[in-house]
């Protein structure tokens, strides 16, 4: 594709507006959506300035102008007699000296605009639900236990002082005590911290497989 293909196709189809002047505010290039959104032939902007366009009454405020002002983009409601709610962005090309020497302008309907919010919030609704999902599973692995009272406290005292060790620990207590917890914190502390964690139910395990389920068994065992 040529450059004049490229500027052909910007023209013909593109369908947002794109709006180039130079640096004085004076009209380059305007696409078809351009010329509908203000009302006039496309053909009819190039040469003319948006001075003009503004003691027409034909929007109220040029971002253009702004751009070129402040040598700075620029982003603002068009208002006036344009045919929709648009929102023009005006980004200034500077050369060397730092003038401006082009002012590239894009603008968005109102109905784009509302797409592009329904894409961002279903994305960051998306996000959302994933860094909770991620945020459980990295709870799973570390519980944490509270300890406020004297003997809770002196039980958290007792996990770091075994968990570097090579010991096997037996934790008995009543039920919602915290026994699956504490194994949990004891392996976060330990030296093999870094490998899996698994968590057995012995009492689900008929008592005649105990051994193999633990330990292993050779294949055929069962047959």
């Amino acid at each position: 594709m040529d450059l004049k293909e490229l500027v052909d196709a910007l023209h013909d189809y593109y369908e947002e507006s794109i709006f180039v002047t130079d640096g004085e505010g004076n009209i380059l290039f305007a696409n078809k959506v351009a010329g509908r959104r203000l009302g006039m032939p496309c053909e009819e902007l190039p040469g003319r300035n948006v001075k003009d366009l503004l003691e027409e009454g034909v929007y109220e405020r040029s971002t253009v102008m702004e751009a070129i002002r402040t040598k700075k983009p620029f982003v603002g409601a068009l208002g006036g007699n344009v045919d929709m709610k648009v929102y023009s962005n005006s980004v200034p090309i500077l050369d060397e000296m730092g003038n401006v020497t082009m002012v590239v302008t894009s603008n968005m309907s109102a109905k784009h605009n509302l797409e592009w919010e329904r894409i961002i919030n279903e994305d960051r609704i998306e996000n959302t639900r994933l860094k909770r999902e991620l945020d459980y599973h990295r709870l799973q692995d570390q519980r944490v236990l509270v300890a406020n009272s004297p003997v809770m406290k002196n039980i958290m005292t007792t996990i770091e002082a075994i968990a570097p060790t090579e010991y096997s620990v037996v934790i008995l207590g009543e039920s919602g005590t915290g026994k699956d917890v504490i194994p949990r914190i004891i392996h976060q502390h330990s030296l093999r911290k870094t490998g899996k964690y698994l968590a057995v139910n012995c009492a689900a395990i008929p008592s005649g497989t105990v051994d193999s389920e633990l330990f292993g068994h050779e294949k055929g065992s069962f047959t």
